[in-house]
């Protein structure tokens, strides 16, 4: 065993209780009655004490003609005759054996057992010494065990294992050994870090409460591959522990993947969903911790993410002081999400009414210094109707470029600031229809800013 954990209890000390046990009974039928009952030669078990009293004190029977008694068994264990401290037909007096568990107890003699009405119960105090895992670090897998230590560990009746959703109780039917000074406990799939919290039997139950978490194995990726990888394609993510994994999220995919071609501890191979985008493979193992991969996933025939802009105006939403302005019935979404570029969350979308006057998108700041760039940048979706059609840039109503819009794809454009007669300053970038005829068409803007 490689990794021992403390223990602290959640209870004070118990404290043994001493009560006073009968001196004698008293009888509410005639002397005559009581006489025929003792002299039947019946075992009679009348009553049982001191309440409470704990493993390896004394306790006292007393009834008729116990004088025959032979044996007295607990569950858990019993004492025969020559262990009595004393013996007579009205009482018996015995130490309680350290293996004995709460239940009935038996009088046992040559004329037939004798059980008693009630269970006797005990006040035992466990104590939780260590607690060992299987791995370094207080780590172990889920369908594992953990292996206790301490006193009278009998008596315990459950484990609390962490889980944020639902705390998860396994129950002494289910551990795999138990003595009095050790268990084996397994450790349910769905555990997740954190206490756990055992619950005693007895008298005064007990809650023992750990005092450091019990760490649980959760999978790792290392590798996703390949990547690009095909739409409907393989798919093979490598990593340790997967064969905990119960489902695999992709973006773009609304539900798990479930289903996989082949999966161990080292590796899952799956079919790659024709909705999956582009982003990161998350698995899930079953306490629904979610594992994210390092790295982004592509696709074969995707553009991919380009790199932050050293001064952006627009990515995601306006940057920078920058906000828009437009003109005649040229009307701008910021926040659009219908059509957004490869690692993006949003694009700006316009509306170009094409009645063959000039309309425009125009991005204005009160002045942001520009001198230490070269180059401007941004990214143009077409929407239906805009394909082949023109849109002229410029910038503080300098030098015109014209760019050609592509229908139903991104197109990346970098153009040089000297080929814009850029100033140092920047207070307006311009993008202006070049006399479109017909509308509404929607084109929609990524990444502008400055390189």
């Amino acid at each position: 065993m490689k990794n021992m954990k403390k223990i602290k209890q959640s209870a004070y000390l118990l404290l043994f209780v001493s009560l006073v046990m009968i001196a004698g009974l008293t009888v509410s039928c005639k002397d005559d009655n009581n006489s025929n009952s003792q002299n039947n030669g019946k075992v009679e078990l009348l009553s049982f004490g001191p309440s409470g009293v704990q493993l390896g004190d004394t306790i006292s029977f007393i009834g008729n003609n116990l004088d025959k008694v032979t044996e007295i068994v607990f569950s858990g264990d019993s004492v025969l005759q020559p262990a009595f401290l004393s013996q007579t037909a009205s009482l018996i007096r015995v130490k309680i054996p350290q293996n004995v568990q709460r239940g009935y107890v038996t009088l046992r003699s040559p004329e037939g057992d004798v059980t008693s009405i009630t269970e006797i119960d005990f006040l035992v105090p466990v104590a939780i010494t260590t607690i060992y895992t299987d791995l370094e670090g207080g780590y172990v897998r889920p369908g594992g065990t953990i292996t206790v230590t301490g006193t009278n560990l009998n008596w315990v009746t459950s484990v609390d294992f962490y889980n944020k959703i639902n705390i998860i109780t396994v129950t002494d039917t289910f551990f795999v050994s138990t003595s009095a000074t050790q268990l084996v406990i397994p450790v349910p799939l769905a555990a997740q870090t954190g206490q756990l919290i055992f619950h005693t039997a007895g008298v005064k139950p007990q809650t023992l409460l750990m005092e450091e978490n019990l760490n649980i194995v959760l999978p790792a990726i290392t590798d996703i591959s390949p990547n690009p990888v095909e739409r409907g394609g393989e798919l093979t993510i490598t990593g340790t522990d997967l064969d905990l994994v119960t489902g695999v999220l992709m973006n773009g995919v609304s539900d798990t993947i479930q289903s996989f071609i082949s999966q161990t501890a080292t590796e899952i191979v799956l079919t790659v969903p024709e909705e999956a985008s582009y982003g990161p493979v998350t698995v899930y193992p079953y306490s629904l911790i979610p594992v994210v991969s390092a790295d982004m996933l592509t696709f074969v025939g995707d553009i991919l993410p380009l790199p932050p802009l050293s001064l952006a105006m627009y990515d995601n939403g306006y940057q920078n002081g920058f906000s828009y302005g437009w003109w005649l019935d040229t009307t701008p979404d910021p926040s659009n999400s219908e059509v957004v570029r490869v690692g993006c969350t949003a694009s700006c979308k316009v509306t170009f009414n094409g009645d063959g006057g000039w309309s425009g998108a125009v991005f204005t700041n009160n002045g942001v210094s520009v001198s230490s760039y070269s180059t401007f940048e941004f990214s143009v979706y077409g929407g239906p109707g805009t394909d082949g059609q023109e849109i002229q840039i410029s910038i503080n109503g300098g030098s015109s470029v014209p760019f050609t819009v592509v229908e139903g794809k991104w197109t990346d454009f970098t153009l040089p600031l000297s080929d814009l007669d850029s100033p140092d300053t920047v207070t307006q970038v311009q993008f202006q229809d070049m006399g479109w005829s017909d509308g509404p068409e929607f084109v929609y803007f990524d990444r502008i800013g400055f390189n």
